[in-house]
């Protein structure tokens, strides 16, 4: 994972730590392996590192954790009031949520999604001194910066709660922010894009080129010179729990396949944003459509796992103790 970078730290959660993922790190980079980082230790150590690198040409890449469960905001971000009966200003609910083992009344739900709401304003502090940190040195104007999140959360809006159980709007539209060098303007575009096109945009904008013709999306530069861009689908895939889904949009109309039952969901999200209304029983030609495109969108997915030599297995000397634990953990059958 760290090829290529002049530095590069891991800092896994305090919940992973006894993990075999966290084992195995810790094994291949022992040096590199750090204790959790809380959301201020990050936002010091990326400020000790641009004072060490301000004069440099470099990429730095920072990942927040929070906001993320268990959610406990600090003391000055928490909300002002108190919280209802049987709640604190901590919530770690998830995985009984997840179970069917623990269910939150509905008028404790909204305190959820209070303590969510404090800690994105806590980490978003916390992101506004590194943007105060580029300024005090001099390179806030002349940096490219990409702001984007791997994932939304849910607080009920189809009946669940958290991320990674369904690819409803809640959990995969996500904020994306790009702030060009040099660049005054701001624009808030309505074209619905993928953070999967940051790899496309940072190359184009830094004068790299690549081949076009093997990327899974299209750099976003067009928006930024002449307000252009042609729609193409954007695809989301492989939630973490139940049955495995991939979702795609082009323009307002949005589809769901589910792989194992093969449903198929429609949406118009124009009309209907917050995914209410499936018509796929009054729109067959827009199932048929979909899955037409789905297929082609899977022909396309094919031709770059072959072109990146990504398809098939790749031999690897595994000792027995590794081979048990990758069984018991549900990674090998």
């Amino acid at each position: 994972m760290s090829r290529g970078f002049g530095s590069y730290d891991i800092c896994p959660r305090d919940e992973y730590g006894g993990s075999f993922g966290s084992r195995l790190l810790a094994r291949l980079f022992p040096s590199r392996l750090k204790p959790t980082l809380t959301t201020p230790e990050i936002t010091r150590f990326a400020g000790d590192w641009l004072r060490e690198h301000a004069r440099d040409d470099f990429f730095l890449w920072l990942h927040y954790f929070k906001p993320h469960g268990p959610y406990e905001p600090p003391v000055a971000y928490r909300p002002r009031e108190n919280p209802p009966a049987g709640m604190g200003y901590r919530f770690g609910g998830a995985p009984g949520i997840r179970m069917g083992s623990l269910v939150i009344p509905p008028p404790q739900r909204p305190w959820v999604r209070k303590l969510y709401e404090s800690e994105v304003r806590f980490v978003d502090d916390n992101v506004g001194e590194i943007r105060a940190e580029l300024k005090r040195l001099g390179i806030y104007d002349e940096t490219l910066i990409v702001f984007a999140s791997d994932h939304g959360e849910e607080f009920w809006e189809h009946g669940s709660f958290e991320h990674g159980h369904t690819l409803y709007e809640e959990l995969i539209r996500v904020p994306y922010f790009i702030k060009l060098p040099g660049q005054g303007v701001r624009l808030r575009e309505k074209e619905r894009v993928s953070t999967g096109s940051i790899y496309a945009t940072v190359l184009d904008l830094c004068g790299i080129k690549d081949d076009s013709g093997w990327l899974s999306y299209r750099p976003l530069t067009p928006l930024f010179r002449n307000g252009i861009f042609d729609d193409e689908p954007v695809l989301s895939a492989s939630p973490l729990y139940y049955e495995d889904r991939e979702a795609w949009i082009q323009g307002s109309t949005k589809w769901i396949h589910s792989r194992v039952t093969d449903r198929v969901e429609i949406f118009d999200l124009t009309r209907d944003p917050g995914e209410r209304r499936d018509i796929s029983m009054t729109s067959p030609e827009k199932e048929h459509e979909g899955l037409e495109d789905l297929a082609r969108l899977h022909k396309a997915d094919e031709a770059l796992r072959e072109h990146y030599r990504i398809r098939g297995e790749l031999p690897a000397a595994i000792d027995p103790e590794t081979l048990e634990e990758l069984h018991s953990l549900g990674y090998l059958h």
